[in-house]
């Protein structure tokens, strides 16, 4: 498969590496497992690029929204609850991509987690339990802000609302205008 974009059967990407030491990734969908010769990073921005969006964006998105700065989740797309949560795999030799509406639980292990998804398939993080479900609630927080900001911008409700009543003055070269929002207009 020469090319994979994410989606809401995605449920993690996982590093693979091949003989030779080349990272390769795993996708976990809801009924299939894939291979892909490309790494996870590659395959998230690829997703991102794909969709018109940016993968640098939504981690400087994330980073405003949760007020944190390293190893975040990021949302892919919010509104369809696409949520990345990376990990470090359980040899902390590469980084896992967890779809954080796709956990079921998650159980202590002794050098991580052991994570169980809603699919019934079940991999190992180098990650504490305690850790994981923090990322866990971070990413539900990303999301919840991220839809209700996207459902107040379709409603039109994100712009700029003057006072009630307020007299705006807007001007340019050729001269000033004069925008009355319900005000009695003073004398200029």
């Amino acid at each position: 498969m020469k090319r994979y974009i994410i989606h809401k059967g995605t449920v993690a990407i996982l590093p693979d590496y091949d003989k030779f030491g080349n990272e390769n990734s795993v996708v976990i969908e809801k009924d299939r497992f894939l291979h892909l010769e490309k790494r996870p990073r590659q395959i998230i921005k690829e997703s991102f690029q794909e969709m018109g969006q940016d993968y640098r964006g939504s981690i400087n998105g994330a980073r405003f929204v949760l007020k944190r700065r390293n190893k975040i989740p990021f949302a892919f797309f919010a509104q369809d609850d696409i949520v990345l949560i990376p990990v470090k795999t359980i040899d902390n030799k590469g980084t896992i991509y967890l779809v954080s509406s796709h956990i079921q639980e998650v159980d202590e292990i002794p050098k991580g987690a052991k994570v169980v998804f809603k699919n019934g398939v079940a991999i190992h993080v180098g990650m504490k339990k305690r850790k994981l479900n923090d990322k866990r609630y971070q990413a539900s927080h990303l999301k919840d802000e991220m839809t209700g900001k996207y459902k107040l911008w379709k409603k039109d409700a994100l712009a700029y609302d003057p006072e009630p009543n307020e007299v705006l003055m807007i001007s340019d070269n050729m001269g000033p205008y004069i925008v009355d929002c319900g005000k009695q207009m003073k004398d200029q």
